[in-house]
């Protein structure tokens, strides 16, 4: 589930299975929570007519996060606020640990307006342009969303 594979572990104990099917969804949230007590979210959005969003990743998902190595210079990432060590959680309605990375690819390349959800440390202020994301809400559509991934995965192994 989303936390597991935040902290790192094998299986999930808030989900009560490997799969995460029959987890409990204030038992998910509440961890996830906890897990981003030292962090913020933020969203920014890259309008129409930008190609290029400017940022590199480590990696590609699924994960779930994809950490900023390097920012473009003079790149709509740079302009926007977006620095090294912020962590893509989302892109639109799709969360970057249920992306396959042909998905991300696309996305990332050919929507726009595209609205990124990044986490930060607090230590950092968020980009001047970015929305605050609600933890709550936020934690709330990801547990949802990493449920009915996880139920749609154990009906296919049926």
């Amino acid at each position: 589930c989303c936390i597991c594979w935040f902290e790192g572990t094998a299986t999930c104990p808030a989900a009560g299975s490997k799969s995460g099917a029959d987890g409990n969804l204030a038992d998910i949230r509440g961890r996830f929570n906890a897990l981003m007590t030292d962090k913020h979210l933020f969203s920014l959005q890259a309008p129409r007519g930008v190609t290029k969003l400017g940022f590199r990743t480590r990696d590609v998902p699924p994960l779930p996060s994809l950490p900023v190595s390097s920012i473009e210079p003079k790149s709509w990432a740079e302009t926007a606020g977006v620095v090294a060590g912020d962590e893509l959680l989302k892109v639109e309605q799709e969360f970057i640990q249920l992306l396959q990375e042909n998905d991300w690819r696309s996305i990332s390349s050919n929507i726009r307006p595209l609205t990124c959800i990044f986490r930060r440390s607090k230590g950092l202020a968020a980009p001047p342009e970015a929305k605050a994301v609600p933890l709550e809400e936020f934690s709330a559509e990801l547990a949802k969303a990493v449920k009915a991934a996880a139920v749609a995965e154990a009906e296919r192994a049926r």
